[in-house]
């Protein structure tokens, strides 16, 4: 599935909407772009703006620089230009590694996946309790244990026709064995209980080539900016 440019907003707030839920941030849409309380970021607020306007990114970033510790994440291509507006509003550039990448749910397969090892197993769960978000419909975690260790887990949210994946991680030890793959099948089979179509996620540097070999596309780079704290 290919993505336009200018379905980047809505792809943030389809992104932005699960993502939230599944972490049960605090939510603020003040500034008339979504904007996310990291509580395991010291309490600082993330904000988020996607394929901005020139005016758009620069009334955000001065919005944002009178918070010392607020972050901005910019979606789309022109990271260049992101960043030398960051730069004549006052932010620091934190990165530019992590890219949304998308998923067309029709190519995963709705069964759930067999783990044929003995030794492991994979459990799924749907999530309950309050969440911030009311578009989000349901959320699942996904978790493969040797004995009570965890060996791989992932999380996913779906509102909409929209699947939203999230905290996927395999134990260094266990990488190259596919268990990131198991999770990644037994999540998509939970979320294909609903009309989805579509799956999205943040993917490092280091993760957008096992994606890749999953089937997900590269949708457009994040960058991230930050307003730097106080000179003591």
């Amino acid at each position: 599935m290919q993505h336009s440019l200018e379905e980047t907003p809505q792809l943030l707030h389809d992104w932005f909407t699960g993502w939230a839920a599944l972490r049960t941030y605090p939510t603020s849409f003040d500034t008339g772009y979504p904007a996310a309380l990291r509580r395991d970021r010291g309490g600082t607020w993330e904000h988020f703006i996607g394929d901005p306007s020139p005016l758009s990114l620069a009334t955000l970033a001065a919005q944002v620089r009178t918070v010392p510790g607020s972050t901005l994440s910019v979606w789309g291509h022109d990271v260049q230009r992101y960043v030398d507006q960051a730069h004549l509003a006052g932010l620091k550039l934190v990165s530019t590694g992590e890219m949304l990448m998308s998923l067309d749910l029709d190519l995963m397969d709705a069964e759930d996946p067999y783990l044929a090892d003995p030794d492991f197993t994979l459990s799924t769960a749907r999530l309950g309790g309050r969440h911030d978000s009311s578009a989000v419909v349901a959320r699942y975690a996904t978790a493969i244990r040797s004995g009570q260790a965890m060996v791989a887990w992932g999380m996913v949210a779906v509102h909409s026709d929209v699947a939203v994946f999230d905290q996927t991680q395999t134990v260094p030890a266990f990488r190259r064995r596919g268990f990131g793959r198991l999770v990644m099948d037994a999540l998509a089979a939970r979320a294909l209980d609903h009309p989805v179509r579509q799956g999205l996620l943040l993917a490092s540097p280091s993760g957008q080539q096992l994606y890749e070999k999953l089937g997900w596309r590269r949708v457009c780079p994040i960058t991230v900016l930050a307003v730097p704290a106080p000179r003591q």
